[in-house]
């Protein structure tokens, strides 16, 4: 049950040589119905607590938002790096296989149609009929001499 509060204020108003006229308030009210200037000062102080602790938490939460997006970007510019530079490494490395890969073909096909064609092509270059041939085979003669000794 709320407490009750009584207030009584006495009051004399008029005093005359035969009369003296006293008036008396009485009010009673209970603590739900009262409004102090101690309860209006304890919702003021709590309302400026409330403030200050949400404009502090809104900051600190802002603060927190921007740091977090500034180390996101961070990490995603680092990423985006570290994936430009490994497609650039893949690309060289598939690069440099397949160049050899197409060189060390060449090679075979080339070393392997000499020797299909070896006495043709060895009987031209002694008899000096074709420069072409010449410029070629001497390229290949002394790795075809080689492989066919062994």
């Amino acid at each position: 049950m709320a407490a009750t509060t009584t207030t009584t204020i006495t009051t004399t108003s008029i005093t005359t040589a035969t009369t003296t006229t006293t008036t008396t308030t009485t009010t009673t009210t209970t603590a739900a119905d009262s409004i102090t200037t101690t309860t209006i000062t304890a919702a003021v102080a709590a309302a400026t607590t409330y403030s200050t602790t949400t404009t502090t938490v809104v900051v600190v939460a802002a603060a927190v938002v921007v740091v977090v997006v500034v180390v996101a970007a961070a990490a995603a510019a680092v990423v985006v790096v570290v994936v430009v530079v490994v497609v650039v490494v893949v690309v060289v490395v598939v690069v440099v296989v397949v160049v050899v890969v197409v060189v060390v073909v060449v090679d075979v096909v080339v070393i392997l149609f000499l020797f299909s064609q070896w006495p043709i092509l060895h009987y031209n270059v002694h008899n000096n009929t074709s420069q072409f041939v010449i410029k070629f085979l001497k390229h290949y003669d002394s790795l075809i001499t080689i492989i066919k000794t062994e």
